[in-house]
């Protein structure tokens, strides 16, 4: 199912799993390529200012660049060439697919019903991924799992449908000291990570409207995690 989600939003699946591991190893920090460009330090205030919002409203065009930049990035030195084979076949797939679609699409004529069946959904989806992945990020300086990302544990009943319909992702302190274990709603997973950190303590947030309201500043002023945080 991953390789199918991936090929017809055109990213690799491969590249997705290599930079959501390194997401989880080093959560914040300049290696994180999944939260580039907000974890680098090299890359200037004024640029992260003018892409955050273009990563906000184009999500679906940059999340599949984001993605891509392990393998494509001359600063990604630590793929396996297992990897490297397996992630060059599937863009050649996502070539060869959409290359098909976009023949097809052109020789009946069927732009206005696949722009309104799938480019706008498409756009749509890439908005709210990209709002949640900042609304969970953005602002924050620490490394640690539950201290560098904010939790929504659920209590308004609209709250508790979004966290369901998302695989309780929003309890995301708990997902980062745990991914391989399945989320619920009420955070009850991974209370603590290594003995370091309570989840009391961690950024709690009972909607996440309420977490969505702590990041807004750092849209606009600050768009940065970890060192690019004063």
């Amino acid at each position: 199912m991953g390789w199918f989600l991936g090929t017809a939003m055109g990213v690799s699946y491969t590249s997705y799993l290599e930079t959501h591991v390194r997401h989880h190893a080093y959560l914040n920090r300049p290696e994180d390529w999944e939260l580039w460009p907000y974890a680098q330090p090299a890359i200037s205030l004024s640029f992260r200012r003018v892409f955050v919002w273009f990563d906000l409203i184009f999500g679906c065009w940059t999340s599949p660049m984001i993605y891509s930049r392990i393998f494509f990035s001359k600063k990604s030195s630590d793929l396996s060439e297992q990897s490297r084979r397996v992630i060059k076949l599937e863009y050649l797939v996502i070539l060869v697919t959409w290359l098909t679609i976009g023949l097809l699409v052109l020789r009946f004529h069927y732009w206005a019903k696949f722009v309104k069946m799938w480019v706008t959904p498409l756009a749509i989806s890439g908005i709210l991924q990209t709002g949640r992945k900042l609304t969970e990020h953005l602002g924050m300086k620490s490394f640690d799992p539950l201290l560098g990302t904010r939790t929504v544990v659920a209590h308004p009943w609209l709250s508790r449908i979004c966290s369901f319909l998302n695989f309780h992702i929003f309890v995301h302190g708990p997902h980062h000291t745990q991914g391989h274990v399945p989320m619920f709603p009420d955070g009850e997973v991974s209370v603590q990570t290594g003995g370091q950190t309570p989840f009391f303590r961690s950024p709690i947030f009972p909607c996440y409207q309420k977490a969505l309201r702590q990041m807004l500043p750092y849209l606009f002023k600050n768009p940065g995690v970890g060192t690019n945080i004063d």
